[in-house]
């Protein structure tokens, strides 16, 4: 990089550079985070060839999750006995390595007996072990069922979790690190977008949410259950940093539902209606809001219902219509979890330099790790506000970044774009069509 003659740098105004909250042209940003339950192979391709695929599907980047260990045809990495991999072990790697698998659904499915003291660490450490030995890497976690999945990350409404206790059997969070897990979902849902837009709406939308919250946090410890207090944050904010109970940080991510019998209705495919529907996502384009959508693709478990019925597809077809016309930028869990991160903790500055304008990349404030460098994959999407685009270059370190130049969007301004990151390969689903 050639030295900067300090003569012809001038500071340029917060206002005139400033981060853009989307890639270029979105207003708003929507995951679909899917728990595997019940999910197995012919279903899991058949969902992500209709919703991914670009030739016959709806060309949406949509990730999945899977589990430790579990029955067959469950999409779990090993069976049940939790050092034989699985019939879908090479499944998995392989939407690992893609993109199309990011989030693991817990260590197993423990819904009828927990896992037992002497199994549970062994299994965790082989699957960490063999996954590490591939190069693999999975970023989110996600807890999962009923309360005997002793297994499962803290949660404040579920003191029996014991995943992250240092003193329990069931302890296996110090593992995680050397998975790649930097998210987890313990349990908190919200029936409403995650606003980006600070307008008299949404504050006062906010003072109302945190006013309520305030008030059922009273009536619990007027009844001792002061250790389920929902934080304010948690209905407020998609992502924040929590300290598990072995001082481990991980950024806990809050998921949305909606359903007719309230936010805590189970979801599925088939109620992808409710969570999609046009009312829904013209709020959270008008809030230009973040939004991780939770359901699991995997169920209903019954061949004699269509893949996805006449109401839900249209939801998804009105998804991948706001999508494709540059509306709502949808994008895999981690994706939008990662960008999220970057978006809201970047530090960075800005000057002319003649008639360039040089914007350097100078770290990202990380709640959990504390500042450091981003890589370049954890800066794909970042679009800056510029007077002059075509002239501005974007440094990390001493290295220029590709970036592409975009017109002005709805606010009026014009914009330097960083590329997205690329959507998950789907083609090699052709080969894992039957067991």
């Amino acid at each position: 990089m050639q030295p900067i003659d300090p003569a012809k740098i001038q500071p340029v105004l917060k206002p005139e550079v400033s981060l853009r909250p989307f890639p270029y042209p979105f207003q708003a940003a929507l995951a679909i985070a899917s728990d595997i339950d019940r999910c197995d192979r012919s279903t899991f391709v058949q969902v992500h060839r209709y919703l991914n695929g670009t030739r016959s599907g709806l060309g949406l980047p949509i990730s999945d999750s899977f589990f430790g260990t579990g029955k067959p045809h469950h999409m779990a990495y090993f069976l049940e006995d939790g050092r034989t991999p699985s019939e879908d072990a090479e499944l998995i790697r392989c939407c690992l390595e893609s993109g199309l698998i990011d989030t693991l659904h817990s260590w197993g499915a423990f819904d009828f007996q927990p896992p037992r003291e002497e199994f549970l660490r062994p299994m965790a450490q082989r699957l960490m072990e063999t996954l590490s030995a591939r190069g693999l890497r999975v970023s989110v976690w996600s807890n999962h069922g009923a309360p005997i999945n002793f297994q499962n990350l803290y949660v404040r409404t579920r003191p029996e979790f014991m995943g992250d206790d240092p003193g329990s059997d069931y302890y296996t969070a110090d593992l995680l690190d050397n998975l790649g897990i930097k998210f987890y979902w313990g349990g908190e849902l919200v029936a409403l977008p995650l606003s980006n837009r600070r307008t008299f709406s949404t504050v006062f939308m906010e003072r109302r949410h945190q006013l309520e919250t305030i008030v059922k946090n009273f009536i619990k410890r007027l009844l001792e259950r002061s250790a389920t207090q929902r934080n304010p944050r948690m209905v407020l904010h998609l992502c924040y940093p929590t300290t598990l109970r072995d001082n481990h940080s991980l950024l806990q991510f809050t998921r949305y539902n909606r359903h007719p019998s309230g936010v805590w209705g189970h979801p599925t495919r088939h109620t992808l209606r409710y969570a999609l529907d046009s009312t829904a996502l013209r709020e959270l384009i008008a809030r230009q809001g973040y939004q991780i959508v939770y359901t699991h693709l995997g169920m209903p478990h019954d061949g004699s219902l269509p893949l996805f019925p006449e109401e839900d597809a249209k939801a998804l077809e009105s998804l991948a219509d706001h999508y494709h016309q540059g509306r709502i930028w949808v994008a895999t869990t981690s994706v939008l979890l990662n960008y999220w991160l970057a978006v809201h903790h970047l530090r960075w500055s800005a000057v002319a330099e003649g008639e360039k304008v040089v914007i350097r990349i100078i770290a990202i404030n990380d709640p959990v790790t504390g500042p450091r460098i981003p890589s370049a994959n954890e800066l794909a999407g970042i679009t800056f506000y510029s007077p002059r685009p075509h002239d501005t270059i974007i440094y990390l370190d001493d290295r220029v970044l590709p970036a592409r130049a975009q017109p002005a969007d709805t606010s009026g301004q014009p914009s330097v774009e960083l590329d997205c990151p690329n959507a998950p390969e789907i083609d090699f689903l052709a080969h894992f069509s039957s067991p």
